[in-house]
């Protein structure tokens, strides 16, 4: 559980967690004072703040409670854990190291965004090198225990090989290949920079991930390979151009890693045919419906579509006000209809969970496709469309359940 005490909501500062399948990066809205994430292994929790180019990563494990309060030290929070390996100054070191206007994590954007505050002074290895006698001095004098020292000192290790891949023009590939010879997969710093690397070095910044998945077994082993096919699978599974059976077949075969195959089963079980779907959706038992026939069902009725996603913090925020409003209007002949544009199954239903939406609640499988996303022009979401009782659209555009015009819009309709 992550809990947020106090005002710690700012615009430009954000916290984030990479998930540890895709190692994809997930933001939350700091408004909500709490918000629950399930993790299976170590966690990888980040800060960062723009413009000032400040950025932490704190190492997390299953069963941690974390509450998070208002900054005491400069430009950070502080955070707190309970079962956590670490003791509470070791979670907060970067904190610490701030209010000494020092930092171990900042030397490649410090080298890529030179401030005032943090001008440029030598090259990124320099930045690097210093990170490490940082946090060598930083224990010595016994601020930092030796575990908390192997954890942060190979979490420097991995950003500065990360920002190594955006930054050199030429690669010594024999560095990276020693470093992924630890298969530190439990790491999620490392998850990126294998990640990262593989997708423009070895993919050379390409989108084809079919071929991808195919260079995969000749250039990497174990548990490397594993989660890389998972990466590249997942892609594949998204595009319904992608010969997405012969794939799934070849990774069932050449993945060894049962909690991938679980992931993959669960989230993306719906994408196992060759059959490109359109405007079907799924409830939260994988039963499938389309769209056109559940729309049919409510005729006689106003339709408020809520088109959202587990991921997206405007629309989060809104679903306290859309609560109100459809305990308010129960009795209407109105219904709430919750469209979610998620690729990730697991992630809507946990989100669905978490918002109360018991009724009415749908994912729109592959979305980018539909016609339904076509005919409204829906590149950006939150999005509201109200439909009247014969089934036509009203507004493509509607208000949100936050903004008061929208009960105007609504009682207009409702008596017609």
């Amino acid at each position: 559980m992550i809990k947020f005490n106090g005002n710690a909501n700012d615009e430009n500062k954000g916290w984030s967690y990479y998930d540890n399948v895709q190692n994809q990066k997930h933001s939350w809205n700091e408004s909500n004072t709490i918000s629950v994430l399930n993790w299976e292994s170590d966690f990888l929790l980040s800060y960062a703040t723009l413009p000032a180019p400040l950025t932490s990563y704190y190492p997390i494990q299953p069963g941690d409670s974390i509450t998070i309060t208002n900054k005491n030290y400069p430009n950070y929070p502080v955070i707190e854990l309970s079962n956590n390996r670490f003791s509470s100054f070791e979670l907060n070191f970067p904190a610490f190291l701030a209010s000494k206007n020092k930092s171990v994590f900042e030397f490649g954007i410090r080298k890529l965004m030179p401030t005032k505050d943090f001008p440029l002074k030598g090259t990124l290895k320099d930045y690097y090198n210093n990170s490490l006698q940082l946090i060598d001095s930083c224990f010595k004098e016994g601020l930092i225990r030796k575990e908390y020292r192997n954890w942060i000192q190979k979490a420097v290790k991995y950003e500065y090989f990360d920002q190594l891949i955006w930054t050199s023009k030429s690669i010594d590939s024999s560095s990276f290949k020693k470093i992924f010879e630890l298969q530190d997969l439990n790491n999620g710093l490392y998850r990126r920079l294998l990640k990262q690397y593989f997708l423009k070095i070895d993919m050379g910044g390409t989108n084809d991930y079919q071929r991808g998945f195919l260079l995969i077994n000749n250039l990497y082993k174990g548990a490397n390979r594993d989660f890389l096919l998972t990466v590249c699978l997942i892609e594949i599974l998204k595009n319904p151009e992608s010969d997405r059976k012969k794939f799934l077949a070849l990774f069932n075969q050449e993945c060894k890693t049962e909690k991938y195959k679980n992931y993959i089963y669960k989230n993306y079980a719906l994408k196992e045919d060759d059959q490109v779907l359109r405007d079907v959706l799924s409830d939260a038992d994988k039963r499938k419906f389309t769209l056109d026939s559940l729309l049919n069902s409510y005729k006689g009725k106003l339709v408020y579509i809520d088109v959202w996603a587990s991921w997206c913090s405007p629309c989060r925020f809104e679903m306290p006000y859309s609560s109100k409003l459809r305990q308010e209007y129960k009795d209407k002949a109105i219904v709430f209809l919750f469209l979610s544009t998620d690729d990730n199954f697991g992630d809507w239903v946990d989100a669905g969970k978490q918002e109360h939406l018991t009724q009415n609640s749908f994912l729109l499988t592959d979305w980018r496709h539909t016609r339904f996303n076509d005919e409204n022009d829906i590149s950006t979401i939150p999005r509201y469309i109200l439909l009247n009782k014969k089934g036509q659209i009203i507004n493509k555009n509607a208000p949100r359940p936050s903004d008061p015009n929208l009960k105007t819009v609504f009682e207009k309709y409702l008596v017609e």
